[in-house]
């Protein structure tokens, strides 16, 4: 590859010199410049039409042949983005995509070492080209308003990495911006992986809620999948989110079977510390419950002050749909009153539903005959229910990984290019290249004859 590179900087050099040689001669030989000599010039040019010809047709095939050749060794990273919010510039999880994470420092970094190439990020980022295929533009890193679907890196060898194996160097980058694209903005699935290490911390007439927790957090999670993409099934299981949300919403109901069996029978692992503590709690509810009922009864109050004739009269003029005029009630502060009464008259049945439960659930640890073979009915409940749970969260699991894997092939497509042929051989420059070489070489054989002699019985 180096030779390639190294050649392609020596037909350039030639040119260069050679377009340098002519400047020189015309400089030295501006003042023999006529006329006739330009048309000897000219004739000479003329008979040397072969050699030029064939040194332009020799210029255009080593040149496309220098460009096929890199073509073939540094092949570019097309990288698509194929997902509802790339074509407003965001990111899946709807924040802002930038592009320049694609050559990003730290992915850089990654291919580095995963490559083993003797380079910094910075000396690699100096070779690479980063556009969007739109305007094939090269984008600014800096800018934010940059917006597009479609991208490539293209890589152009300096003398620090010229040494690097351009086909491996974009297989790297890809892998690496894929991975750390889907990681950072793809779904985030660990809440799935349900863990129950700490179950035993906690008392049986807790268990349901701790477990009720854990079932609410798959419940959500399949949910917001399911509306989202309400029709998709698992081909290798056939289970939809439907479905699955519909075993979570079972397992509730074995859940509240436990609940009712550990509070009828006054089940605990410490009875008296959980009665000081449920104590506790009534005292705090009960004075929330105090002051939801003083709420209640200051707004009855309120709404008592009000005139009645006055309240029933509280009309403005209001057009209907098909524009007929009439008189519409509106609300009035008696309104807003019964309202915020109703709320907490409300709040304060809750409470006291919750304390007569506290107190009840005490009364049963209190009264309570249960021996060891209910607790460890107890305990072999539970064990079920981790286990239903635990079945729930891998089915959750793979039903997650198979549509993230479904949108995830949708998400993003990074493959190196195939070019065109144009594109491989470098044909348009190659023929402004050759055209360039024809043209400075014409000029040299000219420039070359003005002011020689012609020898007796020919020419020079």
């Amino acid at each position: 590859m180096a030779v390639f590179y190294f050649l392609n900087i020596i037909l350039i050099v030639l040119l260069v010199i050679l377009a340098l040689a002519a400047m020189w001669g015309i400089y030295r030989k501006r003042r023999k410049m006529s006329i006739a000599a330009l048309k000897e010039g000219v004739g000479y040019v003329k008979k040397r039409l072969p050699v030029v010809a064939l040194l332009t047709l020799l210029s255009l095939g080593v040149y496309c042949g220098v460009h096929y050749v890199n073509s073939l060794n540094y092949p570019r990273l097309s990288i698509v983005l194929n997902y509802e919010e790339a074509a407003k510039g965001q990111n899946p999880n709807k924040t802002r995509f930038n592009a320049s994470e694609i050559i990003s420092p730290e992915i850089l970094e990654e291919v580095i070492a995963r490559g083993g190439y003797d380079v910094t990020a910075e000396e690699l980022r100096e070779s690479l080209v980063l556009k969007s295929v739109f305007d094939d533009q090269e984008i600014d890193t800096e800018s934010e308003y940059d917006i597009a679907t479609e991208y490539q890196v293209a890589f152009e060898p300096n003398l620090i990495t010229y040494g690097i194996d351009g086909t491996e160097l974009m297989e790297l980058l890809g892998e690496a911006y894929e991975n750390s694209f889907l990681e950072k903005y793809s779904e985030n699935d660990s809440i799935l992986q349900l863990t129950f290490e700490d179950l035993d911390n906690w008392d049986y007439m807790d268990t349901d809620d701790y477990l009720g927790v854990k079932a609410q957090e798959l419940q959500r999670y399949i949910t917001n999948y399911g509306n989202e993409n309400p029709n998709y099934r698992d081909s290798v299981t056939g289970e939809t989110f439907a479905s699955l949300s519909q075993k979570i919403s079972n397992f509730d109901i074995d859940l509240e079977r436990f609940s009712s069996f550990v509070l009828q029978n006054g089940l605990s692992k410490d009875s008296e510390a959980y009665k000081t503590r449920l104590d506790y709690q009534n005292r705090l509810l009960d004075t929330d419950h105090q002051k939801r009922l003083a709420a209640y009864d200051i707004r009855l109050e309120a709404i008592d002050m009000y005139d009645e004739q006055m309240a029933r009269i509280v009309l403005v003029p209001t057009n209907d749909e098909t524009q007929e005029f009439y008189m519409s009630r509106t609300k009035i502060g008696v309104d807003y009153f019964a309202d915020e009464a109703d709320a907490a008259l409300k709040q304060a049945t809750e409470l006291k539903e919750e304390m007569d439960h506290n107190t009840y659930a005490m009364n049963q640890m209190e009264n309570s005959t249960a021996e060891s073979e209910v607790y460890a009915q107890a305990d072999a409940m539970v064990n079920s229910l981790v286990e239903e749970l635990g079945t729930l969260s891998y089915q959750a699991k793979q039903l997650s990984d198979s549509y993230i894997q479904a949108k995830r092939d949708g998400y993003i497509r990074v493959e190196n290019e195939v070019l065109s042929w144009p594109a491989q051989t470098g044909i348009i420059g190659g023929v402004i290249y050759a055209g360039a070489t024809a043209l400075i070489l014409c000029l040299f054989f000219c420039i070359s004859r003005i002011g020689r002699k012609k020898r007796i019985g020919g020419s020079l």
